[in-house]
């Protein structure tokens, strides 16, 4: 089992584009210590011997894990551990970890994919429990969700149960290789991003709102859509995520 320690602001970016190391993280590219590796503790048989809670089992793995998250938003409190479970690897097969000499302490060339994240436990579930799931449900396919004791605290059914009140089935357009070519034009976050598609570059003005006012968008789209099929002139409008931001794109 791997483990990886970060913050809850940082992981629907995880989710949608995998645990990659800091060098490919683009316009907010970081250096690490170990360039193009991404850090995770290994957990080994005697780290379990006698444990009783995941949080007893990780404290006794790479101890710097501890603090990765830490220094965001929420500080410790809003610290989450990922969990993968590499017993039986499915993903390009041929890259391997690599030990430092530091015990407990692996590294992964590049990164991991999402689907490759077995759950994740929840350091503080009262300060991050509610943004965890949306992330998770946003992103399209269930994790379990533990505190540090080992209680779970999102199954499966209350994931099928949330996609279905709030019709999150609806695909939602991912561009994560846009261009930012302009700056906002009223009041709301947003600007002009370039994408390319099968006739060149296109041009789109994105209208980002805050998190908590998603329902906004969708709303915004609905009145498209009904002006449309009553033969008004409106834009050709969709909803799309950058950087995992919901956007109202025309």
């Amino acid at each position: 089992m791997y483990i990886h320690g970060s913050a809850i602001d940082y992981f629907p970016k995880i989710l949608l584009s995998g645990n990659l190391t800091g060098e490919a993280l683009g316009e907010t590219a970081v250096e690490d210590n170990f360039s193009f590796h991404v850090d995770f503790s290994t957990i080994q048989s005697y780290h379990l011997e006698g444990a009783h809670t995941p949080e007893e089992v990780i404290s006794r793995t790479f101890t710097a894990l501890l603090e990765f998250g830490s220094r965001a938003e929420l500080g410790q409190q809003g610290q989450v551990i990922l969990l993968y479970d590499r017993s039986n690897p499915s993903w390009e097969p041929g890259i391997q970890h690599h030990e430092t000499t530091d015990l407990g302490h692996s590294l992964i060339l590049g990164g991991i994919p999402s689907t490759e994240i077995s759950g994740m436990l929840l350091r503080s579930p009262e300060a991050t429990l509610e943004k965890a799931k949306r992330a998770i449900v946003e992103n399209g396919f269930y994790l379990p969700l533990y505190d540090m004791q080992g209680n779970l605290l999102f199954t499966a059914e209350e994931y099928d149960e949330i996609v279905e009140d709030y019709n999150l089935g609806i695909p939602v357009a991912i561009w994560d290789t846009s261009l930012r070519t302009g700056d906002k034009l009223g009041s709301n976050p947003g600007g002009t991003f370039t994408i390319t598609t099968d006739r060149g570059p296109v041009a789109h003005y994105v209208k980002f709102v805050e998190s908590e006012s998603v329902d906004q968008l969708w709303s915004e789209l609905l009145a498209d859509k009904i002006y449309e099929d009553f033969g008004k002139p409106v834009p050709n409008t969709q909803i799309v995520m950058i950087e995992g931001a919901y956007g109202h794109a025309s």
